[in-house]
This record gives structure tokens, C-alpha cells and sequence, in this order.
């Protein structure tokens, strides 16, 4: 793991305000830790603690570095965790990975992006349907029912989008004109009014095809996941859409890869 000890020191004595403490804690000698101290302010130039008998505090310069250190230690463990490899546990084979097409276009390529940076010899096949996958990932509309599908790992909310500057300052879609139209990702509809139903001119799983409707047709407005307009060019409206939000559910078992797939999964949420 990429770390500077000489700040990992610093930082534990800045927050347990004791050397005893913070080497305790470190599984170090106190001296060792006085000595990291001494030889830090020294390369500095700057008194970073003040002393008292058995407590110490940071300067005005410790505060200062404190908050460099803390986000030099910061980084530093992205690049850990960004090169990271799986180790022993990695699947021989390509990993199997089940996935609705929403999932798989605008969830999913970050992630596996992430883990062949750090482990270039994984592949992967995705698949709407998969008796046996190694991973399952989902988008399901929230319901009282009781699911089986997967842990849920974050809320996808819905987006309004339009290509018509006309309907910049929209505010709720129940509100637009008798002229306007609706393309819908298709789950959304049993969770649509009825008065916006009525008006869709289009409906169906393919976030392109909607988002072409609405760049062909001024007079139409598009209802997508928000992950799936987000680069897409189109003016997201203001308009929140509570009902329409959907839980991202994930089964990846308690396996190197699936833990490391939920950690990448949930920085990227």
C-alpha cells in the first residue's frame, strides 16, 4: 500500500493528542514517534505541535499541513485501491456477469474499467439472462414486496430531458402543455400518471432510442435513469421525479472480486 509513515505518524498524533497514544495505537516505541515529530518540523521548518506535559496540540502550521497531509493520505490510498489486484481468489475463467441493459450501457463500464486497470488479465461476459453469474446487477422499481435479487447498494433517480430550450424552466411534468409528448424507459410506466401515459409517444428499454426521440422531436420530453442522460447533450430539466427513483440491487457473493466490485460500485454511486 502506497503510505508516507511520517504522516500517517503526524496524523494519529493530531487526532489522539498524545505520543504515547498515538505509538500505542501505531504499534510503535513513543520515541520512535517523538523522533518522526522532531525530524518532520525539522525538514519543514515549522513547529507543528505545542507541548504540554501530557497532552500535545497543533500550531497554526500543524493545521495548515494537517490539512495537506490529510489529503496527500487520501490519494494515496486511491492509488492503492485503484492498483490493487485481487490476488489469489481471481476466477480462472471470464466472470460472468448478469445485467438489464440499462445496467450494463451506464453502470457497469466504470466499474470494469476499474478492475482491469488493476487486474488486465480478467475478462468478462455480460448477459441479460444468466442461470449462474458470478454477478448480478439490477435496476428494479422500489416496491413493498419482499426481493431475492440482490443486496441494494444505492438509488438511481429519475431525469427529465428535453432538447427544446422552451422547457428549460419546467419545474414538474405534470404541468406541460397539451402539445408535449413523453418517451419513457419502460419500467416507468406503472409508476406514471395516468394524464402523462395518455401523452407517451414512445416507451421502451432502450435509453437510445428514447434519447433519439426526444433529439428528433422539440416537442417531446424524455424520462430516463439519470446515469443515462448525464452525457448525453440534452438539458435535464428541473424536475424531481421521487416515484420514478429505482434501487441498484447487486449479488457478487463474499469473494475477492465481489468485494472489490462493491468498493468500486459504491465510490462511483
Amino acid at each position: 500500500m502506497f503510505e508516507d509513515s511520517r504522516l500517517k505518524i503526524f496524523l494519529t498524533v493530531a487526532r489522539t493528542g498524545n505520543f504515547t497514544r498515538a505509538a500505542r495505537e501505531l504499534g510503535i516505541t513513543q520515541p520512535a514517534v517523538s523522533q518522526s515529530i522532531a525530524q518532520l518540523e525539522k525538514d519543514l521548518g515549522r513547529q507543528l505541535f505545542e507541548r504540554g506535559r501530557n497532552e500535545v496540540s497543533l500550531t497554526r502550521q500543524g493545521l495548515v499541513f494537517k490539512s495537506y497531509a490529510e489529503k496527500i493520505q487520501h490519494w494515496y490510498g486511491a492509488v492503492s485501491d485503484m492498483f490493487a489486484t485481487l490476488g489469489p481468489g481471481i476466477p480462472k475463467r471470464p466472470v460472468r456477469i448478469m445485467a438489464g441493459q440499462m445496467a450494463a450501457d451506464y453502470i457497469l463500464p466504470p466499474v470494469l474499467l476499474a478492475l482491469k486497470a488493476s487486474n488486465p488479465e480478467l475478462d468478462f461476459i455480460i448477459s441479460a439472462y444468466d442461470e449462474q453469474p458470478d454477478i448480478s446487477l439490477s435496476l428494479s422499481r422500489r416496491s413493498g414486496v419482499l426481493d431475492f435479487s440482490g443486496e441494494v447498494v444505492g438509488t438511481v433517480h429519475a431525469a427529465a430531458f428535453t432538447s427544446n430550450p422552451a422547457y428549460a424552466s419546467l419545474t414538474a411534468i405534470e404541468t406541460a402543455g397539451p402539445e408535449v409528448r413523453f418517451a419513457v424507459w419502460k419500467p416507468y410506466l406503472q409508476s406514471l400518471p395516468l394524464d402523462i401515459t395518455s401523452r407517451i409517444c414512445l416507451s421502451c428499454e432502450s435509453a437510445e432510442l428514447v434519447k433519439q426521440m426526444v433529439s428528433a422531436e422539440a416537442e417531446t420530453i424524455g424520462i430516463l435513469p439519470f446515469p443515462a442522460v448525464e452525457l448525453s447533450g440534452l438539458q435535464v430539466l428541473p424536475v424531481p421525479l421521487p416515484s420514478l427513483q429505482c434501487d441498484l440491487r447487486l449479488r457478487a457473493g463474499d469473494s475477492p472480486l465481489g468485494r472489490r466490485f462493491l468498493e468500486i460500485l459504491s465510490d462511483s454511486l
